[in-house]
């Protein structure tokens, strides 16, 4: 499966890690899981971790759906932290685009060109540590 997603087992926090080629219609697919979860309401963050991808496919419309999608369910649960983990420029490129597409979106978005430095600002800047069996 190109993209797993994992809960912490206090359900404050999810992971999805994206791994070989990925579509847009996987992340979308997993992204709806996510918001469709009876977890996410009560979610402190939401780690997005691209850095396993060899390939990511999405379609213009499919990003611009999913930034819309995050406005909308950023309603849901305002004081959530959504982090994205891009190492490839692209990726990052990308990531930011979303970071700086949300406006109006109720949580805030941070983006980390790798998986350590993510970590450590969620364990510095809000006390969790995201250790999950992948």
């Amino acid at each position: 499966m190109p993209v797993i997603t994992r809960f912490t087992q206090d359900n404050v926090g999810v992971v999805l890690l994206s791994q070989g080629v990925v579509t847009g219609a996987e992340l979308v697919n997993a992204v709806k899981g996510v918001y469709a979860a009876p977890e996410f309401e009560q979610l402190k963050y939401w780690i997005s971790d691209m850095s396993g991808r060899t390939e990511f496919l999405p379609s213009t419309e499919q990003v611009n759906g999913l930034i819309a999608l995050d406005k909308v369910e950023s309603l849901r649960n305002p004081e959530m932290v959504l982090i994205l983990v891009a190492e490839q420029k692209l990726e990052y490129g990308l990531a930011r685009m979303v970071q700086l597409g949300s406006d109006g979106k109720s949580y805030s978005t941070m983006v980390f060109s790798n998986r350590t430095e993510a970590d450590k600002w969620l364990a510095d800047t809000m006390g969790y540590s995201p250790i999950i069996d992948m």
